[in-house]
Formats: C-alpha cells, sequence, structure tokens
C-alpha cells in the first residue's frame, strides 16, 4: 500500500529539482520502521480504591514491555469529576497526583474537568497537574481565540508525536452553563483538522512525525454491548463524523466519554487499504489502551498498527517505583476518606444500584453485567429524587415533584454487605456510611426549585431522547431520567419524537399542560444541563439545600430504606390516539423489569379499565416473559366515552401504570328514505336509520331540515325513526333535505340527505250560487283545499269575465252588484288560476235572482170638499235598488179612483172626484219585472163645500 509522508517536498525544492540536472546516486536502503506505542486511559473519573495500583501496574507493564523510551502515556479525559468518595471529598488532588506520578505525558480535557468553572481548571487544576490539558475546540467567547492549547509534541522512540485534543461538543449542556459561560465549545472534527493543517503547515524540521488524535467524545455502544464499527458510524452522530471526518494524516484516534470499550481499526477516509485504530477503554481505569504504531522514519508512514484494550491486571506489582509511589497516594487518601466517611448516616434493606447491563435474572432475581446504564431506570435513580422531594418541603421553595438525571449518580452504589477491611469499622451489613452515600452524588450541586408549565414538564420528559443544540442525536442518544414516587409516565418509543410520552401522572392525576408544576431538581439539570433544555422554559429558585447534604439527612431519617422495584416510567405500545365506544382495544407493556440489583422479574401483570363513575371492567391478566406482557384486548363499553384510564399492575415488582384511554364517542351513520314525488299540501314520511357500533345503543333526536329550516322532527327507537314532513313547507321541485342525527352521550352525531320532487296538487275546487232577492246582490262561494290560494275568473255563458275573486287558505267569495243580475236563473264558469302549490281547475255554478219585495206608502189630504180632485201622493222602496216601472192603483172600495206610473220609487196619482163622506183608499203597486207588488191604504173624509 501507498502511504503519505508528511515530509513531502516543497514545491519549490520539487521546482528546483526539475531544473536541476540529474545525478545518480546510489540507492540507500530503507530504515527500517520504528515502533511507538501509545498508552491510554479516558474517563478515569478519580478512581482511587482498592484497584488504583491495579491500574497503575497495568500502565507499568505495558511501559516495561515496549521501552520507556518508546512509550507515550496519555488520556483522553475526565480524570477527575464524578469521583468516588476519596477522591472527592479533596477535590480530586489524590487522582492529579497518581496520574503525576505516572508520568501521565499529556491529557485531552474532558466536559468533568469544567465541572467547577474554567477558571478552576486553569487555576487549581492546571496548578497541581504536571501535564498539559488539550482542547483546540475551547475557544474564548470574547474573541474566538484558544483557551487551552490544541496539541502537544513529545519525542517517542526518536520520533517526534504530536498530540491533538478535543472534548465532546455538548460540554456545554453537560455542566453548570455559569462555569463556561465566557467559553464556545467548537466542532471538534473541524478543530483537530484546523491544527493539523498548522501542524503540516510548519518548517519541515518542526512537523511531527505522527500525529494522534484524543477526542473526548466517542460511540454509543462497544464490542461488550455487541456493536460493532460499521453498526457505530452507520447510527450516524459525533463519533460517526470522528471516523469518517478527521484528517486522514492523523494516525490513530483515541476516543472516550461514553465509558464504552472497543478498538477497532477503522478505514482511513480517501486512502483505500489504509487503516488507522480507533479506541476508548471504558471506564474507571478498567482497561489500559495500547496502540501500537510501526512508523517510517523517514516519511512519518505508518507501516502498520495493532490497537488493543488490555484489561486491568488482577495483582499490583508494588517493586514497580511509579506503582509504589501511587499506593502511597492511595493509601494516604483512603485513610482520610476513612476517618471522615467512616461515620454512619443510615440504613438500607437490601442493594439500591443504578440500573445494569449485559446481567441475567437468577432465581428470579436480577443479578451480574456491568453498571452505570443511564438509559434505564433503577432503585437508586427513583430514591435520590424521592430524597429531593422530601427534603424541599422544608424550604421557602417546597416542590410538587423531584426529577435527577442519571449523569448525577456516579461511582457507587449502596451495597447491602458491608465492608469493614475497606469502608471502616461501620461498615456492616446494611449500613451505608458518609462516604458510601456522598459518592452517589459527587457534584456538589444545589437543589433548584423550577416552575414548568404541564407542556414543559412533559417537554422534559421527551428530551431524554437527546437532541444536541443544533438538533444532532449525541453520543448517549437516551437518558433516562428519575421521579419521585408521586410521579408516573407512560411513553411509546415507537412514536415520533416529540410525542413519545403519552400520559404525565402526578399524585395519581393527569397534568394539566397550562398548569404550573415546581420541580425540584439539581442545578446543574435544573439550568438545561445534559440536553435537558425544556428546564430553561421556567424560572428558578435556589432552595439552598445541597444535594448530597439533603440526601444523607433524607437516609438517616428514613432508615430503613428499601429499594421500590416499581417502574415509575412504563412503556407502552399499540395503542392509538383515541378510541370510538364499540371499539377493539390492544395493548402490552414490554419494558417491566427494572435491571437494578437484585430487582424481581416480573411474572404477570394484571388489567382494569377505569371509566364513567366508578365502574370498572376487568381485561385479566397476561404472562410477562423477558420483562414484555402478553397483549390485552378489550372492547370500549358505551360508558366510556368520556375517557377511561386503564390501571395495569404487574407483579411481583409492584410496578404500576395508570393509562390514559382518549374515547370518543361511537362513530354514526345515518341513513334516510322517503318518497321520490311529493305532493305539495299533503304530508309524507322520512324513514330514519342510525347506526353505529355493535352493541352500542342508539337514540336520541333526528331533525329533517330544509335548508336551514327545520320541517320534521323525530326520536330514535333502536336505531330507527319516522319523520312527518308536511310538503307545504316545502318549495316546488327537486329539494335535498339534511336528516341530522343529534347524537347522545355515548354516540357521535351524524347526517344524511335525501331527495324529494315536490310537485302541485289538484284542488277540490267547487263554487255554490246563492239565491237572492233582486238588489241584494248575489255571490258565488268557493272552496279548495286548504292552503290554496290564487285567482278565480268568474264568466258568463258568452265566456265574457265578469269579475275575479281570490282564494284564501281554500276559501272565497265573488260578490255581484245588487242589481247586476236580474231576477231568474244565471249560469257562470269559474277558473281557478292555479298557484304554487296547486294546479288550475274550474267549475260551473247558477245563480238564482227573485223579484225584489217591495213596500209602498202613500199621503193624501185628511179631508177633500166635494167636487175637488186632490192628489195622493205614494212612495214605493225596495232593498238595494229604487224601484222604477209599475203602477199604483187608488181605489175606493172596488172602484178605482187613480192610477199612476213609479219612477224612481215615486208616483203621483190625481183622484178622481170622491163622493162625500168618510172614504177608505186602498194604494196598490202592481210591482215590476224586478220587483213583486206591494199596497197600503189611506183615509180622508170628503166634506161639502161651503
Amino acid at each position: 500500500m501507498i502511504l503519505k509522508s508528511r515530509r513531502s517536498l516543497s514545491v519549490v525544492a520539487i521546482g528546483a529539482l526539475i531544473s536541476a540536472p540529474l545525478a545518480v546516486t546510489p540507492s540507500a536502503h530503507a530504515a527500517d520502521p520504528v515502533d511507538i506505542t501509545l498508552v491510554d486511559i479516558n474517563d478515569f473519573h478519580g478512581r482511587i480504591d482498592a484497584n488504583t495500583t491495579k491500574f497503575a501496574t497495568t500502565v507499568e507493564q505495558i511501559r516495561q514491555s515496549a521501552g520507556e523510551a518508546n512509550t507515550l502515556f496519555l488520556s483522553v479525559g475526565d480524570n477527575i469529576g464524578a469521583s468516588p468518595f476519596a477522591s472527592a471529598t479533596q477535590q480530586d488532588a489524590p487522582t492529579i497526583d497518581v496520574l503525576n506520578a505516572l508520568d501521565l505525558a499529556v491529557s485531552a480535557v474532558g466536559n468533568h474537568e469544567f465541572d467547577r468553572g474554567f477558571a478552576d481548571l486553569t487555576g487549581r487544576v492546571a496548578d497541581r497537574a504536571d501535564f498539559p490539558y488539550l482542547g483546540a475546540n475551547v475557544r474564548l467567547k470574547a474573541d474566538g481565540s484558544a483557551a487551552l492549547p490544541a496539541s502537544e509534541t513529545y519525542t517517542v522512540n526518536g520520533l517526534e508525536v504530536a498530540v491533538i485534543g478535543a472534548v465532546t461538543q455538548e460540554t456545554p449542556t453537560l455542566v453548570t452553563p455559569t462555569g463556561i459561560a465566557n467559553l464556545d465549545f467548537t466542532d471538534p472534527v473541524d478543530a483537530v483538522n484546523d491544527e493539523v493543517e498548522r501542524l503540516e503547515a510548519l518548517p519541515a524540521a518542526d512537523q511531527p512525525d505522527v500525529i494522534v488524535a484524543a477526542y473526548h467524545e466517542g460511540a454509543g455502544a462497544g464490542t461488550p454491548d455487541g456493536s460493532s464499527l460499521a453498526q457505530e458510524v452507520a447510527a450516524g452522530g459525533a463519533f460517526a463524523d470522528i471516523v469518517n471526518g478527521t484528517d486522514p494524516s492523523v494516525d490513530a484516534i483515541f476516543t472516550g466519554h461514553t465509558h464504552k470499550a472497543y478498538a477497532w481499526d477503522a478505514p482511513v477516509p480517501g486512502q483505500s487499504g489504509v487503516t488507522r485504530p480507533v479506541i476508548q477503554t471504558g471506564s474507571y481505569g478498567e482497561n489500559i489502551g495500547k496502540v501500537t504504531l510501526s512508523v517510517d522514519p523517514d516519511t512519518g508512514a505508518v507501516a502498520a498498527n495493532t490497537v488493543t484494550n488490555v484489561p486491568r491486571v488482577a495483582t499490583a506489582d508494588l517493586a514497580l517505583p511509579r506503582v509504589a509511589a501511587v499506593k502511597t497516594i492511595v493509601d494516604e487518601a483512603l485513610a482520610h476518606a476513612t476517618e471522615i466517611g467512616n461515620e454512619k448516616v443510615g440504613e438500607i434493606t437490601a442493594d439500591i444500584t443504578r440500573a445494569f447491563s449485559g446481567g441475567s435474572y437468577v432465581d428470579g432475581r436480577y443479578t451480574g453485567g456491568n453498571t452505570d446504564d443511564r438509559a434505564s431506570e433503577s432503585t437508586l435513580g427513583n430514591l435520590v429524587p424521592d430524597a429531593m422531594l422530601a427534603q424541599s418541603q422544608g424550604t421557602p421553595a417546597p416542590a410538587d415533584l423531584a426529577i435527577n438525571n442519571p449523569g448525577g449518580l456516579r461511582n457507587s452504589e449502596l451495597f447491602y454487605a458491608g465492608n469493614t477491611a475497606t469502608g471502616g469499622p461501620n461498615n456492616t451489613d446494611g449500613v451505608v456510611t458518609f462516604a458510601e452515600a456522598n459518592t452517589i452524588l459527587p457534584f456538589t450541586n444545589n437543589l433548584y426549585t423550577v416552575t414548568l408549565t404541564g407542556a414543559s414538564l412533559k417537554k422534559v420528559l421527551e428530551q431524554q431522547w437527546q437532541r444536541d443544540k443544533d438538533g444532532a442525536v449525541p453520543s448517549r442518544p437516551y437518558l433516562q431520567l428519575g421521579v419521585s414516587d408521586n410521579v408516573r409516565y407512560t411513553y411509546d418509543a415507537t412514536r415520533p419524537e416529540g410525542q413519545r410520552i403519552t400520559s404525565v401522572w402526578i399524585d395519581d392525576r393527569l397534568i394539566d399542560p397550562a398548569t404550573s408544576y415546581k420541580v425540584i431538581a439539581p442545578s446543574f439539570l435544573a439550568t438545561g444541563g445534559d440536553n435537558f433544555r425544556a428546564f430553561t422554559e421556567g424560572t428558578w429558585v435556589d432552595t439552598g439545600v445541597v444535594d448530597y447534604e439533603g440526601w444523607i439527612e433524607y437516609l438517616g431519617d428514613r432508615s430503613p430504606v428499601s429499594p421500590d422495584f416499581g417502574r415509575r416510567a412504563v412503556a407502552v405500545t399499540g395503542l392509538a390516539a383515541s378510541y370510538e365506544v364499540g371499539d377493539s382495544v390492544s395493548f402490552s407493556l414490554p419494558k417491566l423489569n427494572l435491571t437494578s440489583l437484585g430487582s424481581p422479574a416480573n411474572t404477570t401483570v394484571a388489567a382494569t379499565l377505569e371509566y364513567g363513575d366508578g365502574q370498572t371492567l376487568d381485561l385479566g391478566s397476561q404472562p410477562v416473559t423477558d420483562g414484555a406482557s402478553g397483549t390485552f384486548t378489550f372492547t370500549v363499553p358505551a360508558g366510556a366515552a368520556a375517557g377511561a384510564t386503564i390501571r395495569a399492575t404487574a407483579a411481583p415488582s409492584g410496578t404500576v401504570a395508570t393509562i390514559p384511554l382518549t374515547v370518543e364517542k361511537a362513530a354514526s351513520t345515518t341513513t334516510a328514505t322517503a318518497p321520490a314525488q311529493v305532493v305539495k299540501g299533503e304530508t309524507f314520511d322520512v324513514a330514519v336509520k342510525v347506526a353505529a357500533a355493535a352493541g352500542v345503543d342508539v337514540a336520541g333526536p333526528v331533525r329533517v331540515l330544509d335548508g336551514d329550516q327545520v320541517v320534521g322532527t323525530g326520536e330514535l327507537v333502536d336505531g330507527a325513526a319516522t319523520v312527518e314532513v308536511n310538503a307545504s313547507d316545502l318549495r316546488l321541485g327537486q329539494r335535498t333535505l339534511t336528516v341530522v342525527y343529534g347524537g347522545s352521550a355515548s354516540v357521535a352525531s351524524s347526517e344524511a340527505t335525501v331527495s324529494v320532487e315536490v310537485i302541485k296538487g289538484e284542488t277540490p275546487f267547487t263554487a255554490t250560487g246563492s239565491t237572492t232577492p233582486y238588489g241584494t246582490g248575489a255571490t258565488i262561494t268557493m272552496s279548495a283545499a286548504p292552503g290554496t290560494t290564487g285567482i278565480v275568473y268568474v264568466a258568463n255563458q258568452l265566456g265574457i269575465t265578469v269579475g275575479t275573486a281570490f282564494l284564501t287558505d281554500g276559501a272565497g267569495t265573488f260578490r255581484f252588484g245588487g242589481t247586476a243580475l236580474r231576477p231568474g236563473s244565471h249560469t257562470f264558469g269559474l277558473f281557478f288560476n292555479g298557484s304554487a302549490s296547486y294546479e288550475p281547475a274550474d267549475a260551473t255554478v247558477t245563480v238564482k235572482v227573485t223579484k225584489a219585495a217591495t213596500s209602498i206608502r202613500a199621503a193624501v189630504a185628511q179631508k177633500i170638499k166635494v167636487g175637488q180632485r186632490k192628489v195622493l201622493k205614494a212612495r214605493v222602496t225596495a232593498k238595494g235598488f229604487t224601484p222604477t216601472g209599475g203602477t199604483v192603483v187608488v181605489k175606493r172600495g172596488s172602484k178605482v179612483v187613480g192610477k199612476a206610473k213609479v219612477k224612481n220609487g215615486r208616483a203621483t196619482v190625481k183622484l178622481a172626484k170622491l163622493a162625500k163622506g168618510k172614504a177608505k183608499l186602498t194604494v196598490t203597486y202592481s210591482g215590476s219585472a224586478v220587483a213583486n207588488g206591494s199596497k197600503t191604504t189611506v183615509r180622508t173624509t170628503v166634506v161639502k163645500m161651503k
């Protein structure tokens, strides 16, 4: 394979060679490869304990084997911070002293080096350390200049080896923000590549032969987890960027931060067949990384390499000088820790630990494996928030719940078994000493009470599926938060990001997104650490309680403390966002077991559905296999329309899951039928049927509407109703009626349409003529169907229209003038012109007119002289007209004594000469063509003339 030489000729030199005469000299033999061994650790985290000298022995044995001059000892960061009691109580001074004693040459800076702030790192830490801290991607905000050295160069077996250090870009989310407020953390790969470019731009004599990168960032899983390089690169993220993006001139890549163990040979980008080591040792000095490079001293090209993790030896070799020096430091630190840490602070009844991975259930209890599975719930992870919540009640800022991040629990578990040899005389079975309790919470965070809305609290829990500030998935893609025992929540990891938390309960009540809740949390978390940025949406108050102080006080007050094996976060899969009454529901609980030591393996889970006014439905039980339940299936009952809750209880752990079930009213389908054609003015029926899911009773009102107008109503019985509609309420033509079912307590509303054609009806049109005397006005009375309205034309026998009438609500009258018709029978034709509802119609009617009755009055002088001819005046009257025509005849006895024609109701009769004596005159009106006769009498006296 062809390897690149860093000592390539400059452009000027190449030009000079081309232009110069070619000289032939004897060829020299290529130099033999030079082997250098790079020994590394990562994430040591102040491991000052019985294993420290064994760790030191492992380093020294590798040195002995490779040769002191051929070996470089380096660290990839997190040497300090999150340390056990023996180191933490002395602010990690013993750890720095141990690394000094082992002649650590250089260290990349880790995020935990910033735990106490940048000033502490560059002051107290740097002053004590005999090695430099490198951070190529740590910049000052003020001007963008370097805050830490990017690289250092060392001579190893005659070769110049440059080490470039960089830290995870997530650092601002992993430490208290105020301590690094003046720093920016840039892309680590870009920063390393920039430093490579700078080193290779140096004069040839100053260029390094070998360049290695130490990234405090790494893969999400390693070889013990069953992962491979290809899988981790395929997962993307920071590790993939490191492997694929680091400059090809970098000969080996050391990683850390994720506490994973792997030793891989990775392809060099752009160089076919060329590989380079990529290694991480796990953590806590359990392994020592060993990378051997065979380097061509003339070109700087790596001809071959080996990469491996060397397990920590089982026995320390105190004959080795550096190991002996380490033992002295460790013994003094442990003695100091024992002196202050042996105090008994509480008691426990069983192991209370973080989550483990790689173990198994033996006799129904979890055992074995490796600790610090930050992606899983644990008994210790839940106990710490219990302590926080209890402590908050005595502060000016009492909380409703507590949350703790898994990375805040470090270095130890609470083991029931005591160890008086290493833990002091008080460290007997069941006893928790000050040292043991203190190492659980080594960061000395104050407890803050943060006020968050329910919506923000849910967002905090959603952020367990991690995203950094740029939206990328970090090397630990999931962090399991611990919550206090008054909190339960359910989740479905198969749902889209941001929708995975399906319910959150506090004190057995669902949270309200708009309600404010007070959350107590470590200051690191409360200010948005570990990418839980939703905490910054609230406001915080410092309770004044330091986390480990409140924790230790809680252990003392509650002793003896027992582990709670019930999960507080329960995975639920298979549920839809909502259901309808009558729907089939299926769900399962795929992750019921804890993996803390001693956790029982659940065997069964029972469930009930709680709904309505105290109603319950037994959902039965399902077996639990490997922590996963069988599938529950049930039908949503009608009474659950307002919502329901599934309550599942696993045994023997006691895990309780309360799962809200959103239940909508059962969907309904409305169908309707009606006659295709209806007659205006008549009624017709609309047959309505409403169907819902099987077994759901369908009842409630239905309405039939024409547009916005209600034209009929009915009530469903067994899902059916007949609604009567009056076609009079409908306009003519094709009408689309809307049939609306209003729904019920358990069934949703629905509607349908039905079409009818409304046509005009044939009205039963009849007429009756009157029999009336002349002069009083004849009438024609008309009738039709109720509601009939319209014009009626009246015509004589010649077809001539003599007048019009109007039908109103099926009735009408036509009146003739009083003298319009002569006595006799008169036949007329009637024509109803039709209306909006009815077709035209006609009828024939006969009107009879009789002669009018008359009355006559007469007046004559009271005395008439014999021989005189006097005048009698007569007046003829009739109802409705003044008679004209006919004769008035006056008789005395049977003798006619005078007559006259009637004109305008009056007649003047000149009487004949009357004989002497009293006279009774009979005045008779003879009648006319239109009037009947009448009579009257008058009296007079005929006297002699004087």
